[in-house]
């Protein structure tokens, strides 16, 4: 499994990539389930992900409602 400090490097990168391209607005919302020493399993009795790189899909969708707030208020409705 990739280290925390592996976890944290990516999305500084990913948000390089996305913002180099026009029009394009990074979404971070990794401090959900990371901090700076732990990547959490469970959280709010969810599991947190489904392999390496992937979230589980309970946990993916009470994203959900944060993500489409982050969302609607970079492109408007």
């Amino acid at each position: 499994m990739a280290s925390v400090s592996d976890k944290r490097v990516a999305p500084a990168l990913e948000r390089d990539i996305v913002t180099s391209v026009p029009g394009a607005t990074y979404v971070a919302l990794t401090d959900r389930f990371c901090n700076i020493t732990t990547c959490h399993v469970f959280i709010d009795g969810k599991l947190a992900f489904h392999d390496q790189h992937h979230l589980a899909t309970p946990f993916a969708e009470s994203l959900e409602p944060e993500m489409e707030k982050k969302v609607i208020s970079k492109v408007g409705r």
